[in-house]
Parts: structure tokens; sequence; C-alpha cells
């Protein structure tokens, strides 16, 4: 274990040190094919530094891995030509926030900004929330189908209460004492009116973000939007396999395939509201 960790703690520094790198380079071409070499190594490297490790510590080296990979393909994105982040900011950015706009890290001016102590409040609510519906959820009695998805459920719920609208929601409020004006990256889900709404601003904006740098944007220059919309969720589709098959070595195809769905149904759903043939409004 000490081995594995000295080794994951290594790759990770040099993923820190090259990634900070491959951002000051000058010439855009050389750093976006840099970054997503890197990119792809960070999950070559992740695979194969947890073969003989658990599933949960196979996905959780391979997410963080690729993570840090692609702060820096956003970076490269993002300042195409020399990055304005320095050393510390990098850091911060790449490690310590779950957002994909390293322009809110150029400066950190520790000065608070209204906001911070209202979402940790709301995080530390949700993480208590969360624990006890996994207590719950390891009181079910029973092996019948239906005491499987009650736990399921109920475990489902708790973890993404932790996470989702939780530990990140910390975060972002930990941030805003440090004067950075970030947002809570989960934003009320439930109020979404159509599949572009909730995709696009509401479920995951830090994946949204990161997907509209690297994937949407460049596609849509070339092609047009709905090309541009195919793509990023079908880059979505493959960096859940990523983190969701992989580790287990199960289940290939199917968050590609569910993405895939997702991507025809916003733009169905788009022409329909834009032909005004059908829209459903809450």
């Amino acid at each position: 274990m000490d081995k594995f960790l000295s080794i994951s703690a290594g790759y990770l520094c040099f993923q820190l040190l090259s990634g900070y790198w491959i951002t000051k380079i000058t010439s855009v071409r050389t750093a976006r094919l840099l970054a997503w070499i890197h990119a792809l190594t960070a999950v070559l490297a992740g695979h194969w530094l947890t073969l003989e490790c658990s599933p949960f510590v196979r996905m959780t080296v391979i997410i963080v891995f690729l993570f840090v990979a692609m702060k820096i393909v956003v970076c490269s994105d993002y300042y195409p030509g020399r990055s304005k982040l320095g050393p510390i900011q990098w850091g911060c950015f790449a490690l310590a926030w779950p957002g994909m706009r390293p322009s809110l890290f150029e400066e950190i001016p520790f000065r608070p900004v209204t906001g911070g102590g209202r979402l940790a409040f709301q995080g530390f609510l949700a993480m208590i929330i969360g624990c006890g519906l996994l207590w719950l959820a390891s009181t079910v009695s029973g092996t019948g189908s239906g005491s499987y998805w009650i736990k399921f459920i109920l475990s489902l719920t708790g973890l993404s209460l932790m996470f989702h609208f939780g530990l990140l929601r910390i975060i972002a409020g930990c941030w805003r004492f440090a004067g950075l004006n970030v947002k809570q990256l989960f934003n009320k889900p439930f109020r979404a009116e159509t599949l572009g709404e909730f995709w696009n601003s509401r479920w995951n904006i830090a994946f949204t973000e990161m997907t509209a740098l690297s994937i949407y944007r460049p596609i849509r220059k070339m092609q047009d939007k709905p090309a541009g919309i195919v793509g990023a969720f079908l880059a979505s589709g493959i960096f859940h396999e990523i983190a969701i098959s992989l580790p287990v070595m199960k289940g290939f195809g199917l968050p590609l395939i569910y993405f895939a769905i997702q991507g025809v149904m916003v733009i169905i759903q788009e022409r329909a509201i834009k032909n005004s043939k059908w829209f459903f409004k809450t």
C-alpha cells in the first residue's frame, strides 16, 4: 500500500508540473496535442496502477488522474498561447476546485464575497441528510428484489446528497470566503424546464464547462451546433465509461449509449421548441 500511495502521489506531482509547463507553451496546436496525450496517458496510468485494487480505489484513482489531466486540456483551450495562471493559482485550480473555469483563479484576493456561509451551511445540511439516508439503507433487511431496490435508491440518493450537494457546496463556500466568485456546481436541477437547461446550466456545471471548452466549441467551429452537441454528449459518455465501466471492467457501452440518447433528445427538443410544434413548460 505504501508503494502504491508513493507512486500515485508521484504521478500526481508529475501531472501538476508537466501540466503547468504545457499550459505555458505558446504554440496552441502543440499545447493542445500534448494536453490530450497527457489525458490518455493519465487514464492508462490509473488503470495500470490499480489493476489489483478494489473497484472503489480504481475508480477514485482513475477519476483523479483524468480530472487533473482535463484541467490541462481546459487551460490549453481557455488560454490559447499562454496560461495566465501562476504556479500557486494553477495548483489551486487543478486540485482544489472541481469547476473548469481557470479565469476565476487568475487572482486570489482573500477578501470574502457574500454567499460563502450560506453555501457551506447548505452543504453541511446535505451531508447530514445524506448520512441519514445511508444509515436508513443499512437498516433495510431482506434479500428480495424489493429490499435491494430500496437499499439502492436510499444509498444512491444519500451519496449524491453527500457529494454533489454537500461536499461540493462546502468547497464552493470556502472559496467564496477566499474571495473567488465561484458558483454551486449543481444548481437546483429540479427547476430545469428542458433537457438542454438541465444539462447546460443545472446539473454538474463543471462537466458542462469542461465539455463546452474542450469538445463542443472546437466541433461547432468546424461543423455546426447539432454536431457540437452530439460530440459533447458522446465525449460525456466516453468519460463516464472511463469513470464507471473501466474500474469494474463491466457495463462497457451503456454510459455511451445513455449520453448519445440524451444528446439526440436535446437536439430534438430544441428544434421542436424553435418550430413551436411541441413544448411542455412547467
